[in-house]
């Protein structure tokens, strides 16, 4: 379950704010299920192997705020997230969260994703102080998900970019 609603912050160089949501697990979430992919949702195996192997099952977790926004131009993943909230970064456990987000908007319907082919959502985890670059997109008719090394490519204007507030 999602709320969102806009809220004042400053725009930086690289990001305008699109606003403020919070999610609450809504029921208990087993990340190994979810992300095992179907018709629906393509999942690079390169995020099953860095991520999805490091998140255990969720029963129950306090609500989760987060805030988005629109990448203003192409730029690295560090360059990025030093213009993001200290907080910004998610966990294995917090895979529910991403879950719901495809969940909500699975075949391509409105959300908090940003849905249309070229241009993708971006969240960034942290695994043993490891920060990788999640990217979740819409290609030929179905979602995908995968992982990539923060400083392999930059991330183009366009994308949203999903930072955690708590």
């Amino acid at each position: 379950m999602f709320s969102f609603s806009r809220r004042p912050w400053q725009d930086t160089e690289l990001l305008t704010s699109l606003g403020e949501g919070t999610a609450t697990l809504s029921e208990p979430h087993d990340p190994k299920l979810f992300f095992a992919g179907g018709a629906t949702l393509f999942v690079w195996p390169n995020f099953t192997k860095r991520v999805v192997q490091h998140a255990q099952e969720v029963r129950s977790a306090p609500p989760l705020s987060y805030r988005t926004y629109e990448l203003k131009k192409s730029a690295w993943s560090d360059d990025i997230r030093h213009q993001l909230p200290e907080t910004h970064l998610f966990q294995p456990d917090d895979l529910w969260f991403i879950a719901d987000l495809i969940g909500a908007q699975r075949h391509g319907g409105g959300g908090p994703l940003l849905i249309d082919s070229g241009v993708g959502n971006v969240f960034y985890v942290e695994i043993h102080s490891v920060v990788h670059q999640i990217g979740v997109y819409w290609w030929e008719g179905r979602l995908r998900i995968g992982s990539l090394d923060p400083a392999d490519e930059p991330v183009d204007a366009g994308h949203r970019i999903f930072a955690k507030l708590s």
